[in-house]
């Protein structure tokens, strides 16, 4: 490593604190990276989400139109069918 600025020998423990610091510091930046990361994945699985959303609500509303065609043509089959009876 060198020499201090003074021209003394860095200690055991000046080793031994540079040495955790270093470590900390890889930590703290593994860290960054993977906060990064999941922010990624958290803002495209948001996206999907957003996506699906729409594709159920699109699905739901051409479900109940059917279903509202369906509801017409019984009523108009059964009017019929009344008037079949009837006549």
């Amino acid at each position: 490593m060198g020499r201090r600025r003074s021209g003394r020998s860095f200690s055991r423990e000046d080793v031994e604190l540079l040495a955790t610091l270093a470590a900390q510091s890889a930590v703290a930046m593994q860290n960054a990276h993977s906060y990064r990361a999941l922010r990624a994945l958290n803002e495209a699985l948001e996206d999907k989400v957003r996506s699906r959303t729409a594709e159920l609500e699109a699905s739901n509303t051409d479900l109940a139109r059917a279903y509202q065609g369906l509801q017409t043509a019984q009523a108009q089959l059964l009017t019929t069918e009344k008037m079949a009876s009837s006549g």
